[in-house]
Parts: structure tokens; C-alpha cells; sequence
């Protein structure tokens, strides 16, 4: 009997590994076959000139493209032209007769760019190519085989990476995620499924940013994007015909900081948005969009996200328990949110839009605002608090005229005045503000547990019981982060530096110091980050007037670290520093204002001409004399409207 289960047991056995080896041999089978399709369609690219992002002349290196049509048209990643060559040429191996290794040059023009995608199109003289075969997205399942293909080592033989396809609808609904090995060795190639389709084309990407290189840090990582490419759309054959794609735009921001639970309420929208044309209005909730229930904002934020400019997106809002539909178009372009001003600073420790300074030769100067008046009125919008004030102010559009009313000495007076886009002159005559009684300041340490760098902080010190009463009167006063140049920092001359400083303006020091003694790194700028959150809990300050600021390599840091962590920072001043445009998040919005100061900006006006196209307000200066005390004035400025 045990025989007889022995032989049983090891025939079953036999049968099984028998059925998989069919099965593994049938699967192999179907990606040579796959990989010799497609890879008809896969080209070997070269170029010629162009600089590396240090300025520097750059090495020619091979990469793929994907035939797309059969008289010529290839795409490939636009971050493998992004050292913006001479010239381009396609690679093919010469006729017959040849030898082996000759090669055939094509030149290649440049024809079109899918900034949405990451993607540019081609154009070579050669006809009877053999275009990619592209996947109907619907029909590409999570968990199957992909093969990602290039040909930068060869343009004979294709070289492959094997993997799954990881999740559909990935960088909002733009591209497909694979765990194949994906690099500069196939960026512009397909990635296929066993039958040889593509599912998109082989790109750098990053859901947090739409810079052409973010996510190439990815590399072989495991965490691969192919661009989805819907060959039937009109925008692919726009995209063919030689048009510029752009991805679409509506021009809004939403209320709260959790994109997966908060809903899409309308927190900011410029008449002169597309959003804005179509008759939406802040307060607005986008309750439907194409068709489809809007519950959380990255709901609405995947359906448009493949959308291109020119499209029209319906949606539906709620609007004081009324529902209103509207069609937007959508655009390629949002102008940059540039921030009006009136030129009045509100009186500090209010709820009350009280005006506490009217800065010399501003709009509300000649508009004859005054010390004192409460806001209460801006064009017909009732204003009731300081925050009401300034949600109305950031819906201005600059060179606008509007209507103002406020109440003087018991009388209601109205008003008109046009916001300026900036003010000439920021640091004129700025007086003191009303925070109190002075105070003295002590040194303390702060401690981030995550890093080693060790930070400074001057506060005020301790009070007694009995002036608990009067300090929860006084305003939060300002904080100045100093990045000073890399290596040990003498606390006390710097005590010496601040004491004034601190005590003259109310305002709380921080001084970070870098671990590296040489350099300023990159990861500082979280650390310095994280050190403010710890000064925030031995210290209470004002949110809407922090500011950083460095002399040399510190003010270099400091503008690294105000774009890196845009919601902590309301200004960043560089003194007798680089000003330079390698910044993270580029984008003047109205939720996070940045204000910029340049002392010393002698061989920045390329940069500062730069901020100031991308919607920044930046106040600049060739000299860097006084440097301290102008600083304490912009400081007092941060909160103007």
C-alpha cells in the first residue's frame, strides 16, 4: 500500500512540475515574442552638444525613443534632452553589405512637447517604420507581466527589465507604476505586456512635482512610471500633427491641509482663472466633475490630471445650499498669483481690521487711509474680522480698482484705491510696532533629536506669575531664523549681534548651525525646519511673521530652507548671496506667501528678474550696508496687506 501512495504521490508530483515547466517555458516564450514585436518599434537616439545643469559641456550618451508612426515620428522622455542639445540623430544599422558594426545617422528634429507626460516628439526623414501598438488602458490589469525596453546600450538588441505592473492611475491618473528596473537605460522606451502593446512610454516621474527630472532619483529603485498614452484621444493626434501639449488647468486652491479627506472647497479663485471666467466663487464645494461624485479633493485632483488644455470639464458646486453647474476650459497656463497691496499694516492682537500704520507712498496713502480706521467694507463683501480682511485682500487682482468703506471716529467713509503689484519702497519710514512694554532676552538651546545640529534661540526670559495677565495682552512677536556660515557658532557674540535686535522689535532669534563644519547640506533645511517646531513649544510667536535670513553660504541656506518648507516661512532675505533659481517648490500662491529680500544683488538681476516673472514680491538692493537694521524693518513688514 505505501508503494502504491509513493508511486502516486510521485507521479502527482512529476505532473505538477511538470505543468509548471510548461507553464514557465509558455511564459518565456511570450516574452521573447513580445520583446521582438515591440522592440521593431524601439530606437537607439544620439545627440550632439549641449551643457550639463552646472553650466558644463556634456558627454554624448545613447538613449531609446519609440516609434509612433510609420513615416518618421518618434517620442522619447524630454528629460533625456533636457542638456538641450545641437542636434539629434536616430541610430540605425547601416543596409546590407555593410559592416556589422556601421551605423546609419538620421537627423532628427523636435517637433512637439507633452509637458503633462514628460514627453517630446520627433521627426525624422524615413518612411515604412514600424509604429508601437499601443494597450487600451482598460484592459491592462494590475499584477501582470510588463516588460520595460530600451536600446541606449545597443540599437540592434534590445536591453530588457522584467516586472509587474505595480498600480494603474498613478502622478493623478497620468501614468502607470511598474516594479521593473527603470533608469536612463530605457527612459523613452515602452514598457509592454506579454503581447507586445504598449501601456505607456517609459518617463521620470514625481506626484509631488512636474519638474521633468523629478523622479529620476528613482532609478532601478523598483518604482517605475510609463506615461499613459491614449493613441484614439484627440490630444495624441494633436500631439502628432506637431501641437505643444500642456496639461489643463482650472486656477484654484482648496480649504484644509489633507488633499484625502478634506472636500474640495474653493478657498482661493482670481476672476482671471479659468475657474474663475466660468463663474466660480471662493467658498464654492466641487461636488461633481465629469460626471463623477467629488467627495475628497484628490478625488478631483485624479479625474483632471489627465486632462490637457482645451478641454472642457463640467462641474458641479454647492453654493449657499444651492447646486450650479458650470463648464470650464481648461488652460495650459495659470498667470502666477501676484499679491496686491494696499500698503497698511492692521493693528496687532486684534480681531478688529484696525489699520496701525499706512506705509509712506503706498496706494492706501494716496487713497487717504488712516491710523486707525476699521476696515468694514471691501467692494460689496461685509468685512467683520481681521481674517475676513485678509481673505478679501488675497481675491484682488493688481491694477484692479476697488471700493473700500471704513468707520473714522464714528463715520462711515468710503474709498476707492487700485492694489499695486509692489510697493516701491518697503523699508521707508516703517515706525516701531505696538507690542508692549520692552523686554529682556536670554540665550537657550534648542535640541532636534533628529539631527545633530546644535540650534541657538534668544526668547524673552521667563516672567513672573504676575505678569501672566499683561503678556496674554501683548501681540506674538516675529522670529528671525539667522543661518549663519557653516561651522561653530560663538554664542555668545552672537547674543552680542541679536541682543538689541531682539529686544527693540519683540522679536525671537533662531540660529541653526550646520553639522558639516565646511558646508551647508541639503538635509539641513528639514532640520532647521524641525528646530522651529521646538522653539514653537518653548516659545509662542506670530506664524504669519517668520522670516530667514543668511549672509553668503548661510543666506543661500536660507532660501533653500524657505522653499522647501513654504508653509513656515512668510519672507527669506539673502545678503551678499547667489540668488538661485534651483528651487523646490517654484510657485507664488496665495496660501503661501513668500516675500524676498536681496541686500547686496549686484549679479543677481537675472534671478531676481526670474522670481519676479514667477509672481514673487522681492525687494532688492545693491548695497548691503545696515544690513541688520533693514532686516528688523522688512521683518515688521512681513504681515502688510
Amino acid at each position: 500500500m505505501k508503494s502504491i501512495l509513493s508511486t502516486l504521490l510521485a507521479t502527482g508530483l512529476t505532473f505538477v512540475f511538470a505543468i509548471t515547466c510548461v507553464a514557465q517555458d509558455e511564459a518565456v516564450k511570450a516574452s521573447a515574442a513580445a520583446i521582438r514585436y515591440a522592440s521593431q518599434s524601439v530606437v537607439q537616439i544620439d545627440t550632439v552638444g549641449g551643457l550639463t545643469p552646472q553650466g558644463q559641456s556634456r558627454s554624448t550618451a545613447a538613449f531609446s525613443g519609440t516609434v509612433v508612426s510609420a513615416d518618421g515620428l518618434i517620442v522619447t522622455a524630454s528629460y533625456n534632452l533636457l542638456h538641450q542639445p545641437a542636434s539629434v540623430f536616430v541610430k540605425f544599422p547601416a543596409a546590407d553589405g555593410e559592416r556589422p558594426d556601421a551605423t546609419e545617422r538620421v537627423a532628427a528634429e523636435i517637433v512637439a512637447t507633452d509637458s503633462s507626460r514628460n514627453l517630446t516628439l520627433l521627426k525624422i526623414d524615413r518612411d515604412e517604420m514600424v509604429p508601437i501598438t499601443f494597450a487600451n488602458e482598460t484592459s491592462v490589469r494590475v499584477g501582470e507581466r510588463a516588460i520595460a525596453i530600451g536600446k541606449s546600450v545597443s540599437m540592434r538588441d534590445a536591453n530588457v527589465s522584467f516586472g509587474i505592473v505595480s498600480a494603474k492611475g498613478r502622478i493623478w491618473n497620468r501614468a502607470t507604476q511598474t516594479d521593473a528596473k527603470i533608469s536612463r537605460q530605457n527612459y523613452g522606451g515602452p514598457l509592454v505586456t506579454l503581447s507586445g502593446q504598449a501601456i505607456g512610454i517609459l518617463v521620470p516621474m514625481q506626484h509631488s512635482s512636474s519638474e521633468v527630472a523629478a523622479g529620476s532619483q528613482w532609478y532601478d529603485s523598483g518604482i517605475g512610471f510609463a506615461a499613459n498614452v491614449d493613441a484614439e484621444s484627440d490630444a495624441f493626434k494633436r500631439f502628432l500633427g506637431g501641437e505643444s501639449l500642456r496639461a489643463g488647468l482650472i486656477g484654484v486652491s482648496f480649504e484644509g491641509q489633507d488633499e484625502n479627506a478634506d472636500p474640495a472647497k474653493v478657498s482661493f479663485c482670481l476672476p482671471t482663472s479659468p475657474a474663475g471666467k466660468a463663474g466660480l466663487k471662493v467658498g464654492d464645494t466641487i461636488v461633481k466633475a465629469a460626471g463623477k461624485l467629488i467627495v475628497r479633493q484628490a478625488q478631483f485632483k485624479h479625474l483632471i490630471g489627465p486632462l490637457y488644455e482645451k478641454e472642457t470639464l463640467s462641474v458641479v458646486v454647492e453654493r449657499d445650499g444651492k447646486t450650479l453647474e458650470f463648464g470650464i476650459e481648461l488652460a495650459g497656463e495659470i498667470d502666477p498669483y501676484v499679491e496686491p497691496e494696499f500698503g497698511v499694516l492692521l493693528r496687532l492682537a486684534t480681531e478688529v481690521p484696525i489699520i496701525e500704520t499706512v506705509i509712506p507712498e503706498s496706494p492706501a496713502a494716496e487713497a487717504e487711509l488712516k491710523s486707525e480706521d476699521v476696515i468694514t467694507k471691501v467692494n460689496d463683501a461685509e468685512i467683520a474680522s481681521a481674517d475676513e480682511f485678509r481673505e478679501a485682500h488675497r481675491q484682488l487682482v493688481v491694477g484692479e480698482p476697488i471700493s473700500l468703506e471704513v468707520e473714522r471716529a464714528g463715520k462711515s467713509i468710503e474709498l476707492s484705491l487700485t492694489p499695486r503689484r509692489q510697493l516701491a519702497d518697503i523699508l521707508k519710514t516703517v515706525p516701531l510696532r505696538n507690542t508692549g512694554a520692552a523686554r529682556e532676552f536670554e540665550s537657550i538651546e534648542i535640541a532636534v533629536a533628529e539631527g545633530s545640529n546644535k540650534c541657538l534661540a534668544f526668547v524673552p526670559q521667563s516672567d513672573d506669575a504676575d505678569e501672566e495677565d499683561a503678556e496674554s495682552k501683548r501681540p506674538q512677536p516675529p522670529v528671525l531664523v539667522w543661518v549663519p556660515s557653516p561651522g561653530p557658532v560663538d554664542a555668545k557674540a552672537m547674543f552680542r549681534k541679536f541682543e538689541n535686535f531682539c529686544s527693540t522689535n519683540d522679536a525671537l532669534v533662531l540660529i541653526p548651525q550646520s553639522v558639516d563644519p565646511e558646508k551647508w547640506l541639503p538635509d539641513d533645511a528639514s532640520v532647521i525646519a524641525k528646530a522651529l517646531d521646538r522653539l514653537a513649544q518653548r516659545a509662542s510667536f506670530d506664524p504669519r511673521r517668520v522670516a530667514i535670513a543668511g549672509k553668503g553660504p548661510g543666506g543661500e541656506m536660507a532660501l533653500l530652507t524657505a522653499f522647501s518648507n513654504r508653509k513656515l516661512f512668510a519672507g527669506v532675505a539673502m545678503i551678499d548671496a547667489e540668488l538661485s533659481t534651483s528651487q523646490p517648490n517654484l510657485q507664488s500662491l496665495p496660501s503661501t506667501k513668500l516675500h524676498l529680500m536681496v541686500l547686496g544683488a549686484e549679479g543677481n538681476q537675472e534671478s531676481i528678474q526670474f522670481f519676479r516673472e514667477k509672481g514673487f514680491s522681492i525687494f532688492e538692493d545693491p548695497s548691503s550696508a545696515n544690513a541688520l537694521e533693514r532686516l528688523a524693518i522688512w521683518l515688521r513688514t512681513l504681515d502688510r496687506l
